[in-house]
């Protein structure tokens, strides 16, 4: 792909990214969501100039890589690259791709201000990259033309909130005393604003089942045959039942996995995986067989909390959901 330079206009002023793309419908995807998002178009090419462009590029403000099929170890060495950078110079990376590489391109991308987009639209990449530019993105958002994006968009930077108000208390908690439901390890703040279960003996919880949990899943996907399913989307939970059944029948979770079990779209999966990692909640392990897949799975303490959980609502009797 030849390099291509925006034209003056919405392109000139604002934060910089510079992409990288293996197809062209891909690389005007990620230029689009540029223009939306208010930012600054510094480069646009293909893969295979990626890793001397990066060598050589001067500071940008976001790097994005859109991926649509398995280049293997080119595509390795990019990403092992871009987590480097992003790592080492607080630089903010957006990477997509499709569902079907998922794996293989979570497994290269390690830590630092890096999102992970799986099939994106227009508006999960303009989210990316308000995020990854500490909101200045959202300048651009008028300059949608669906009046459904623009819903989106308030509908997302509404949940983006919401998901940084419970992080920021969370680490706010971190400098008090720790308190782990069970064990007395775990830093997570007790959010409940006013209602006090009665007395629950976390000490000696009873050892749950994977039944259990499959069984609560599965009266959660029921309503969706009498209800829309959206209305009562809730990835975090879904995501922490399936992962305590997983860990009782001893299997692993990959991330494609995972984001089907959320039962929310790949992105949004994606961006509530990061978060509860971040939180402690979650944890990535390198398949021993396969450098590139990981597998997530439950911290111990998080596996406690589970347990705890489950034989606290068993004595409270009624349906747990």
């Amino acid at each position: 792909m030849a390099e291509y330079f925006a034209e003056t206009g919405s392109f000139d002023s604002g934060p910089s990214a510079l992409i990288f793309a293996d197809t062209e419908a891909g690389g005007l995807a990620a230029a689009e969501s540029v223009r939306v998002a208010g930012g600054r178009l510094a480069g646009r090419l293909g893969l295979e100039d990626a890793v001397d462009r990066l060598n050589r590029q001067a500071a940008v403000d976001a790097v994005i890589v859109d991926l649509s099929v398995d280049h293997g170890p080119v595509a390795d060495r990019l990403l092992d690259l871009l987590s480097y950078i992003a790592v080492r110079d607080n630089r903010p990376v957006v990477v997509t791709t499709t569902f079907a590489l998922l794996d293989c391109v979570a497994a290269r991308l390690y830590a630092g201000p890096i999102t992970l987009l799986c099939e994106p639209d227009l508006v999960d990449r303009v989210s990316a990259l308000a995020l990854a530019w500490g909101g200045e993105a959202w300048l651009g958002v008028s300059d949608v033309t669906s009046d459904a994006d623009n819903a989106r968009l308030r509908r997302l930077a509404e949940e983006v909130n919401r998901i940084a108000r419970t992080l920021s208390k969370l680490s706010s908690h971190q400098a008090s005393e720790p308190r782990d439901p069970v064990q007395g390890s775990w830093q997570v703040e007790d959010v409940r604003p006013v209602f006090e279960a009665e007395p629950t003996g976390l000490d000696q919880p009873a050892l749950p089942c994977a039944s259990d949990f499959r069984g609560i899943l599965r009266q959660r996907r029921l309503r969706a045959r009498f209800f829309d399913p959206s209305i009562f989307a809730d990835p975090a939970w879904d995501m922490l039942l399936d992962l305590m059944a997983a860990r009782l029948e001893d299997e692993e979770v990959s991330v494609t996995s995972l984001c089907i079990a959320s039962a929310v779209p790949s992105t949004t999966a994606l961006r509530w995986i990061r978060n509860l990692i971040d939180m402690g909640l979650l944890c990535r392990r390198a398949d021993p067989t396969d450098g590139r897949r990981i597998y997530i799975s439950l911290t111990d303490p998080a596996a406690r909390a589970m347990s705890a959980y489950l034989a606290a609502a068993k004595r409270q009797g009624g349906m747990i959901i």
